[in-house]
């Protein structure tokens, strides 16, 4: 999985006009994938709902997920080294038992399922799965008792994020809402971080949002940190590799479009029970802990019908004659600019699975779902029934009238058929308090700005003193000296600060190399130091297993710095250990 961590231009809407030379952009490998697929001896059909954990012996549960009941899929984000796969401990682990496994690195007949990733390509194995002798009449989602239901779910949401106490489990469910969004382009980031201050404007419970990190802009990444500490609320981006064998989407608003309804039941960890969806453009005017708590009566997900009122718009109302007003039967065409959804009971009753596979099918006709994320839970209300919201929950002035408006507890920024209108200026003209917000996230932004200057400057000496001192000053590196350099290169080679001004790959790189040669020469920085994740990556994928720690190649340096996020941000552990705080257990094997 690759994101973008550094360029100044909008990648989604590049002008060549605008453009003074080249457009360059900076992109980092994040994870390496672990896909898979998995199936029941007996049955010959995938165990739907059934847990994987993916971990190290010394730390077994560091990434998990669920079957998919479309071909027992399953999928993983890891990175190189030695894994184990189990069956999370629980009803998975009471119902079934390894019956045998393909394509890994260990023996077929072995309970603990060991994958190592060496490579740049995505593993796939295949594990067979059988119900053990007493429990062969039992099944995963099991709808006996309500008891056995919340057991079920209690033993689905333990652990999910590594091992969770009970206590705050139970206040990520209870105290916290979930609201989920989508963005693409620095367009639309704007209109999201004011959906964001609107939503904390007016909600009192804390919020965590989630937000897809597969097509947010570098700029938005390093922005949204300072965000959170100025307003007080937790995020979390979430990514997931579209399936190879799922009808592939090639325009970006369409994929987005898919991630927005297809993998609900993947996408999150299992201790959310309910999330919210707001749409990037729209203005909450209302405590959102009122749609959270909403009663779905019994339905997966709720959602608002268009509106009707704004008599103006008949003609553009495509539901109301031909496929769709055959196939609504009277029912209601919902909009998916807002939605609520009961995670535990999509789950349940497999929504996720009946959902991709309706899209497989519809998906393969040009002329079908032109609006994806929209038609398809729509063209499915039979099958995965949608509660219908009050309509006050979401006003759009294309569809409902003015007078609607004053009661509306969500103002959408819906386009407009009839007058394409362009977003920007709707708002400003919809909406009263849009640029009141839209400036304070201006004043807000200045201010970061200025700050990671000022921190840039300081760096900047920092390093010259780090890459000038006297030989004979740098000759007494101790593990008191090395924890500084360690903080500095974590927090530039890490990418805390954000801004355009960062330093040349070739001084980081001076830096880089002054640490380690330095560091090597004091006996117990150096122990602590071959537990430094990224020496296995070096010794793996630059197959230098023999070679010690201070004799790097330029090529080895590059494969360091192209893993260089991710396994940095493990040197606080390093850091840690110099300073005899902690004790460290390598991740992967040395060998």
């Amino acid at each position: 999985m690759v994101e973008s961590v550094h360029t100044r231009y909008d990648l989604d809407n590049i002008y060549l006009e605008e453009v003074e030379n080249i457009v360059a952009a900076e992109y980092e490998l994040e994870h390496l994938l672990l896909e898979g697929h998995c199936f029941d001896v007996s049955s010959g059909q995938p165990p739907r709902g059934l847990q994987f954990t993916l971990g190290t012996a010394s730390e077994p549960v560091i990434m998990d997920t669920i079957v998919m009941a479309n071909l027992g899929y399953f999928q993983l984000k890891a990175n190189p080294g030695a894994w184990i796969l189990k069956m999370r401990k629980g009803r998975s682990d009471d119902i079934y038992k390894i019956y045998s496994h393909e394509g890994t690195d260990s023996p077929a007949e072995s309970d603990d399922i060991i994958v190592v990733l060496n490579n740049f390509k995505t593993r796939v194995i295949k594990v067979k799965v059988q119900k053990k002798p007493d429990k062969f009449n039992e099944e995963l989602l099991s709808d006996v008792t309500e008891e056995n239901d919340a057991g079920f779910w209690k033993s689905l949401t333990r652990g999910f994020t590594g091992g969770a106490k009970p206590e705050e489990v139970k206040q990520e469910k209870d105290d916290v809402i979930n609201i989920f969004s989508v963005a693409s382009g620095h367009l639309y980031e704007r209109f999201l971080r004011i959906m964001m201050l609107s939503v904390l404007k007016n909600t009192k419970t804390p919020v965590k949002f989630w937000f897809l990190k597969n097509y947010l802009s570098p700029a938005f990444k390093e922005f949204i940190p300072h965000m959170a500490q100025q307003y007080g609320f937790q995020y979390e981006l979430v990514q997931y590799k579209w399936p190879r064998w799922l009808h592939q989407q090639t325009e970006k608003q369409r994929i987005i479009w898919g991630y927005k309804i297809l993998f609900l039941d993947v996408l999150f960890p299992l201790a959310v029970d309910k999330i919210l969806f707001v749409d990037a453009d729209q203005i909450v005017r209302t405590d959102l802990k009122e749609l959270r708590d909403f009663d779905l009566e019994g339905a997966p997900y709720g959602y608002t019908p268009f509106c009707e009122s704004r008599r103006e718009m008949d003609g553009y109302r495509f539901w109301k004659t031909g496929y769709w007003a055959s196939h609504l039967a009277g029912r209601k065409y919902h909009i998916s600019a807002l939605y609520v959804v009961d995670l535990k009971k999509f789950r349940k009753i497999a929504a996720g699975d009946r959902l991709r596979g309706q899209y497989q099918g519809l998906s393969q006709d040009p002329n079908s779902l032109s609006n994806l994320d929209q038609d398809l839970p729509n063209n499915m209300i039979h099958q995965v029934p949608i509660k219908s919201l009050p309509q006050e929950w979401l006003w759009c002035e294309t569809w409902c009238d003015n007078s609607s408006k004053g009661s509306a507890k969500t103002i959408d920024l819906c386009n407009n058929p009839k007058t394409k209108e362009p977003k920007l200026q709707a708002a400003v003209r919809i909406v009263a308090e849009w640029s009141d917000y839209d400036q304070e996230i201006k004043r807000m932004q200045t201010k970061v700005q200025e700050k990671t200057l000022t921190q840039s400057c300081e760096d900047s000496l920092v390093l010259k003193r780090l890459l000038f001192l006297p030989p004979a000053d740098r000759r007494h590196t101790t593990a008191r000296r090395f924890t500084p350099l360690c903080l500095f290169l974590y927090r530039v080679t890490g990418r805390e600060k954000g801004g355009s001004k960062r330093f040349s790959c070739t001084l980081c790189t001076f830096a880089l190399i002054l640490v380690l040669v330095e560091a090597q020469r004091e006996e117990s920085v150096r122990k602590s130091l071959c537990w430094f994740p990224g020496v296995f990556i070096l010794k793996r994928v630059g197959r230098e297993a023999g070679r010690d720690f201070c004799s790097l190649t330029g090529i080895q340096l590059k494969l360091f710095l192209l893993f260089g996020k991710g396994l940095i941000q493990k040197s606080q552990r390093i850091i840690k250990l110099v300073s005899n705080e902690v004790n460290y257990d390598p991740p992967y094997s040395s060998d």
